[in-house]
């Protein structure tokens, strides 16, 4: 049997859709280092214990999450 992901916006909480056109991002706060793409184009995650992956719905919860990783190292 197939197994099913349901994705979530980390910013806005909305349902990831089969047509949503998302965005992944990768945050490594102890390196202050943010990376984000489209979601089709973000290639296999380097997820490591040091980093925090995230699934951003639109350019608006993105440049949120974005905003609030810069804001997080001051």
């Amino acid at each position: 049997m197939a197994e099913i992901h349901t994705y979530k916006c980390d910013t806005c909480g909305a349902t990831k859709q089969e047509a949503n056109h998302w965005f992944r991002a990768e945050y490594w706060p102890m390196a202050h280092t943010f990376r984000i793409a489209r979601w089709d184009n973000f290639g296999p995650a380097k997820n490591t214990d040091a980093s925090i992956e995230l699934h951003l719905c639109s350019e608006s919860c993105a440049a949120k999450a974005m905003s609030k990783a810069i804001g997080a190292g001051q």
